[in-house]
């Protein structure tokens, strides 16, 4: 019962990290596409800001050709001119309203990345905090775990079969050792054998005054 007791918080720290490690991942890749579509939208921005200078730079020309046509009565000219003109407007106009669209695009992948690392933080400090948990939790079930061996092996010696006995040491001493490992690793106090031990004895003793209540009291029936 100890052991499963220890394998079960085993797979319950196992499993948190994990699911710590599957969220992190998760907003990462969501920062990603984030920071792909901020990248998109920015080359956007310059490509269409050139397209437009280009434009309104070529318009005063077209519009001085347009004037000179006109005065030289070359119609033809001056109306070809004149749709120039107002294809050039048109792409100005055109460019403008689209650049505003993707500034837009722009500004939420900014904002979208803020809100990301936001959540990349408190994801962190969630792992941090339920990994802790999990595995303080997993010292706990190999301390009691000791405490149960400890006495398995006690009682072993006493029925004479010293090897089994030394094997039941061994593992108590591995099942401590991880426990202080995993306690050092969150910054706790190494667990302290010689209280476990006396809060061992004293349990036990409180064990042995309840069988010796129970044999009195089974006396106090057989006398009856």
């Amino acid at each position: 019962a100890g052991w499963a007791a220890v394998q079960r918080a085993q797979r319950k720290a196992v499993a948190a990290a994990q699911q710590a490690r599957d969220g992190l991942e998760a907003v990462a890749q969501q920062t990603a596409h984030a920071a792909s579509q901020l990248a998109s939208a920015r080359a956007d921005c310059r490509r269409l800001e050139r397209e437009r200078g280009e434009e309104s730079a070529r318009l005063p020309e077209l519009e001085e050709a347009k004037r000179l046509a006109v005065a030289q009565r070359a119609f033809k000219d001056a109306a070809r001119t004149a749709a120039a003109v107002k294809e050039a407007e048109a792409r100005i106009s055109s460019a403008g309203a689209e650049l505003e669209q993707t500034r837009a695009r722009a500004d939420g992948a900014c904002a979208q990345l803020d809100a990301l690392s936001d959540a990349h933080a408190q994801q962190q400090a969630r792992m941090v905090a339920d990994t802790r948990d999990a595995e303080v939790a997993l010292a706990e079930r190999l301390r009691a775990y000791a405490q149960l061996v400890r006495r398995a092996a006690r009682d072993t010696r006493a029925d004479g079969d010293s090897a089994e006995a030394l094997q039941l040491g061994g593992d108590r001493v591995a099942a401590l050792a991880e426990a202080s490992a995993l306690r050092a690793r969150h910054g706790l106090d190494a667990l302290n054998e010689e209280a476990d031990s006396e809060a061992e004895a004293e349990g036990e003793g409180e064990r042995e005054k309840e069988r010796e209540r129970e044999r009195e009291r089974e006396r106090e029936r057989e006398r009856e």
